[in-house]
């Protein structure tokens, strides 16, 4: 899973006076001399602000020789080295020669008497392999870096990356107040360092990321970051998640909030699973109740692209239904349980969650054939996806803008069944809030679940599908009602994840 991070750093500080103060610098071959800051800091000497050359510069072993050391591997370098001890070794780089023991020493290298010969397979060991920290390592071997990557043109950070870099020093020339970066002196980025290794750097679980949990981000405007999950096509076809730290804001899809420092960001317990394909169809999304439980959710909270709104469960494979608030029957709404017939998949109980975003849709458009299927009064998912090769789904131009199509990150969204929108009810009434509208179900009418019991689909010709009104400044607010499938009314998307 990629990590990206979005957001706006603070405005910089002028160090101009300071980087261009001159003092005394002590160079890397005990010479002193009269410069600036900043060029004796890249020189790599010892800066003394405001002194004369009456300084005296510390004895340092001024002998001049070999260097082998990261520092001085060209560009392109890295990318030849593999694991060591490599199959094939890289001699194009990495040494050079009048440094003397001191620099050396300072930039993590093997120093060796003498005028540097040209570096082969057969003079490498004694050149540039040395113990480090208890290992036998070719000593021009970079480390992980891990930091935030910038905008060259706006200084916005624009990702957290891992670069192979020399040392600890050079990595910390890569942070910033607000985003230290992080060395890991036992890994790489790409590659393992040891052949012996299969890790490389896991930049998105290491510090970095910890600290900017509480950044003050937007100048001021307080807005913390959280993880970005959108979902997109891969090259074989099947759709994943990449993740970006982002305020949610920026955030197009589905946004988690920041969790505790013991949650890094894109693993944290509300991440998103990649859909699952089996025989050419994505399946529902499942989860066991132990882990469901351990979300701790309630109903009203957001989750995975829409409020969560409770359990529900059918009387067909459990003892008792959930609790509804509607009537079937058309009579005046109630609060209770309901019979299920055996039209519907075989799931036993779902977490519903609900986008509450309303959409103004009829059921069928002018130009479309009325259908009738045989659809389920509390299996809205079933009546939208089918089930198994026994039925496909209400086909219709509605359902094909509905099936597999990616909102708020998720693609399984279907339009809910007449239970379902009447357990929909039942939460709105707990809570005291309101949806408004005539809000249509995938439930087709017909008058064999009413009292007549005789199966009829059709009144004058005209065919529909069960509704409930919501609204409550309305008397009939909560009855059920039927509505002409080319009436354009009011449409509500469910999601729901299967409880194993």
């Amino acid at each position: 899973m990629s990590i990206q991070f979005r957001s706006r750093i603070k405005s910089a500080i002028n160090y101009s006076n300071e980087l261009n103060s001159y003092g005394v610098c002590c160079g890397i071959t005990g010479s002193s001399t009269v410069k600036s800051f900043y060029e004796c800091f890249t020189e790599g000497g010892h800066f003394i602000p405001g002194s004369t050359l009456s300084v005296s510069c510390p004895q340092i072993d001024t002998e001049l020789g070999c260097c082998c050391s990261c520092s001085y591997v060209q560009s392109g370098g890295f990318e030849q080295m593999q694991s060591y001890p490599p199959t094939t070794p890289y001699t194009g780089s990495g040494t050079k020669s009048n440094v003397s023991k001191c620099e050396c020493t300072r930039l993590g290298g093997k120093w060796t008497p003498g005028t540097c010969p040209e570096l082969t397979s057969t003079n490498l060991e004694n050149l540039c392999v040395s113990n480090v920290n208890g290992t036998q390592i070719d000593v021009r071997y970079p480390r992980a870096c891990c930091h935030l990557g910038f905008d060259t043109n706006t200084g916005w950070p624009t990702e957290v990356t891992c670069t192979d870099i020399c040392n600890s020093s050079d990595c910390a020339a890569l942070s910033t107040p607000e985003y230290p970066s992080y060395f890991d002196a036992n890994t790489r980025c790409n590659i393992p360092l040891l052949s012996t290794q299969t890790n490389t750097a896991t930049c998105e679980q290491n510090p970095l990321l910890l600290m900017a949990t509480s950044s003050k981000l937007y100048d001021g405007m307080n807005l913390s970051i959280g993880s970005c999950y959108t979902l997109s096509e891969n090259s074989e076809g099947d759709f994943e998640y990449d993740c970006t730290l982002s305020p949610e804001i920026l955030c197009n899809e589905y946004w988690v909030e920041a969790q505790d420092s013991d949650e890094t960001y894109c693993d944290n317990k509300f991440a998103p699973s990649n859909p699952v394909k089996i025989n050419g169809k994505y399946s529902v999304q499942t989860i066991t109740e132990a882990n469901f439980n351990a979300l701790g959710l309630t109903p009203g909270d957001q989750y995975q692209g829409g409020v969560y709104i409770g359990i529900f469960q059918p009387s067909k494979l459990n003892t008792v239904s959930s609790e509804v608030y509607g009537n079937i029957d058309f009579s005046d709404p109630n609060l209770g349980t309901f019979t299920s017939d055996d039209i519907g998949g075989t799931d036993s109980k779902w977490a519903i969650i609900v986008d509450e975003i309303l959409y103004e849709v009829p059921f069928l458009n002018s130009e479309e054939t009325d259908l009738h299927f045989n659809t389920s009064l509390w299996d809205g998912y079933y009546n939208t996806y089918g089930y198994d090769n026994l039925f496909s789904g209400i086909e219709s131009n509605l359902m094909n803008t509905i099936k597999y199509t990616n909102r708020k990150g998720f693609m399984d969204y279907y339009l809910p069944s007449i239970y379902e929108l009447y357990f929909y009810s039942a939460y709105l009434k707990n809570k005291g809030s309101y949806t408004k509208g005539n809000i249509i179900s995938s439930s087709i009418f017909d008058l064999k679940y009413t009292n007549v019991r005789k199966s009829k689909n059709k009144i004058n010709q005209k065919s529909f599908v069960y509704g409930q009104i919501i609204n409550s400044n309305l008397s009939d607010n909560y009855k059920t009602v039927i509505i002409d499938k080319y009436n354009k009314q009011t449409a509500l998307f469910f999601r729901r994840i299967v409880i194993q």
